[in-house]
């Protein structure tokens, strides 16, 4: 099997995606070349989102650079992560709820049978809603964010709007648009969630504490430009 992407190639890539957004996402990246250096266990997953914890704090992303075989499998983590994970969390608590409620009902919607699918594959032990969210992350791996809906207002607000594939496509577009233009911050965090218990496992989510507390300023900056 051949080699994944280089540290270097990714952090080249993650540069760009940062720069088609106008540098207005207010989160650091830790890119390592295997999943292992970034969590001390072997795994093919290209990358991870977490949230900050505060409004004073920063979130940040995680790359396993050797689990990309191309620029455009990065672009689908970075988009997966940012477009996802970050997005629906620039949502106040109360709207991420109403939205997760939509998409967890979802499940009968003919355009989006094979999301939720591939959704239940690979989170069949995960909480409905965190495969709803998970969806919308799956969703923001392929959206153009080079196109501006002709849209006033975000359709998975409107509760009059069909929740189908091409809303919520929408919606992301709408949103990554709003971002670009430095209107969009994170409003949803760990304690004020709609999930019911952590994104990931809890040895996972252990480590993840363990290396936060011995690099303080490895994921932190206060700076408006992201730490890469």
């Amino acid at each position: 099997m051949s080699r994944g992407l280089s540290r270097a190639e990714v952090q080249s890539i993650a540069l760009d995606f940062v720069e088609s957004l106008n540098y207005k996402v207010p989160l650091d990246f830790r890119i390592r070349d295997t999943w292992k250096q970034l969590y001390g266990a072997d795994g093919l997953c290209g990358g991870a989102f977490h949230s900050a914890e505060s409004k004073s704090d920063r979130g940040f992303v995680t790359i396993a650079a050797n689990n990309h075989k191309s620029k455009e499998a990065v672009q689908r983590t970075l988009q997966h992560e940012i477009l996802g994970h970050y997005l629906i969390n620039t949502y106040s608590p109360l709207a991420k709820r109403e939205v997760i409620g939509r998409i967890m009902a979802s499940q009968n919607e003919p355009s989006l049978e094979e999301q939720w699918r591939k959704v239940r594959f690979a989170y069949p032990d995960k909480p409905l809603s965190i495969q709803a969210e998970e969806l919308f992350a799956s969703i923001a791996e392929r959206v153009d964010i080079n196109k501006s809906p002709n849209i006033s207002a975000d359709p998975l607000l409107e509760n009059s709007t069909a929740l189908t594939l091409q809303s919520i496509e929408t919606s992301i577009q709408y949103r990554a648009n709003t971002l670009k233009d430095g209107n969009l911050t994170q409003q949803t965090f760990p304690d004020t969630d709609v999930h019911s218990g952590p994104f990931i496992g809890a040895n996972l989510e252990r480590r993840v504490t363990e290396w936060r507390s011995n690099n303080p300023t490895d994921h932190q900056s206060k700076t408006p430009s992201p730490k890469i």
